[in-house]
C-alpha cells in the first residue's frame, strides 16, 4: 500500500447547450476510474463542446481510483485571447501595443512619472515629481509580459536595491505601480535625485550600506495623460534630466 497524488488535465472544446454545465457535474460525480474519464472525455468531444477537468487521485493500492475530482468549463474568449492552461501558461506575447511607445503618467499620490519602453528588455525613465522627482535614468534592464489584450507587465530591479512592478493597460489610460523602496531610500530620497548611470558605484555602495528594512511599500493607481510612439532604440528620446525640460513639457496630454 502506498500513496501518489497525481494531477491530470484534460480538455476537450465549448458546451452545447444539449451538454450543459449541470450535466457535466452530474457526470463528473460518477467518475470513479480513469477509464470512466475517458469515456466521459470521449462523450464531451461528441457533444462538441470545451472542459477543462482537474482531477486529483490518490492510489491506496487500487490503481487508477478517483478520490476527488474537480472540474471547470473552459470558456469561450472573443477579441483573440487565447486560452492558458497548467501545461501551457503563456499567453501569446506581442509587445507592439508597447515597445516603442513613450507615456507619462500620475499617481494618485501625486507623483508624475515618465517611461520610454526602448525595446523589450529596456526602459529609460524620469520623474518628473515625488519622493525622487529630478532622478532618471537610461538602458534600465527590465522583464516584460503581456497578461492579455492591452495589459502589460514591467518589472526591474536597480542598482538601489528599489525594485518595482508596474501593469499598464494602454488603451484605458491605466496604470498600477507597485515600488519597493529600501529604508535608506526613504530616509535619503535626495541621494538618488540625478542621472543614475554616471553614479552606479555610488548608488550600489549605497544600497550595500543600508539599512534596507523595513522596506518602504509604495501601491498607487495612475493615470497616462501622454501615451505616444516614438520608436524603438532612440536614445534622443529620453536624452536629459526632467529640470533642463521646457516649463510645462510634462503636462502634455493626447
Amino acid at each position: 500500500m502506498y500513496d501518489e497524488q497525481r494531477q491530470t488535465r484534460a480538455a476537450v472544446g465549448p458546451f452545447e447547450p444539449h451538454f450543459a454545465a449541470r450535466d457535466r457535474d452530474r457526470s463528473l460525480n460518477h467518475l470513479s476510474t480513469i477509464a470512466d474519464l475517458r469515456a466521459f472525455r470521449r462523450t464531451a468531444a461528441h457533444a462538441g463542446g470545451r472542459i477543462g477537468v482537474n482531477l486529483l487521485y490518490e492510489r491506496r493500492g487500487v490503481p487508477g481510483r478517483i478520490v476527488t475530482v474537480a472540474a471547470s468549463t473552459a470558456e469561450t474568449h472573443t477579441g483573440g485571447t487565447a486560452m492558458t492552461s497548467v501545461a501551457n501558461p503563456i499567453p501569446p506575447q506581442d509587445f507592439s501595443g508597447i515597445v516603442g511607445h513613450r507615456f507619462i503618467y500620475t499617481y494618485a499620490n501625486g507623483w508624475q512619472y515618465e517611461m520610454y519602453v526602448k525595446n523589450a528588455t529596456t526602459i529609460d525613465y524620469r520623474i518628473h515629481s515625488g519622493h525622487v522627482g529630478g532622478r532618471w535614468v537610461k538602458g534600465q534592464e527590465v522583464n516584460l509580459v503581456q497578461l492579455d489584450d492591452d495589459s502589460f507587465k514591467i518589472s526591474w530591479t536597480e542598482p538601489t536595491g528599489t525594485c518595482v512592478a508596474v501593469n499598464v493597460l494602454p488603451s484605458k489610460r491605466r496604470i498600477h505601480g507597485v515600488i519597493f523602496f529600501p529604508q535608506w531610500i526613504r530616509v535619503h530620497g535626495e541621494r538618488t535625485v540625478c542621472y543614475q548611470n554616471e553614479h552606479l558605484d555610488e548608488m550600489r555602495a549605497y544600497r550595500d550600506q543600508g539599512p534596507t528594512y523595513p522596506i518602504y511599500e509604495v501601491p498607487e493607481f495612475a493615470y497616462i495623460t501622454l501615451f505616444e510612439y516614438v520608436g524603438t532604440d532612440d536614445e534622443s528620446v529620453i536624452d536629459t534630466g526632467p529640470d533642463r525640460l521646457p516649463p510645462g513639457w510634462s503636462d502634455r496630454t493626447n
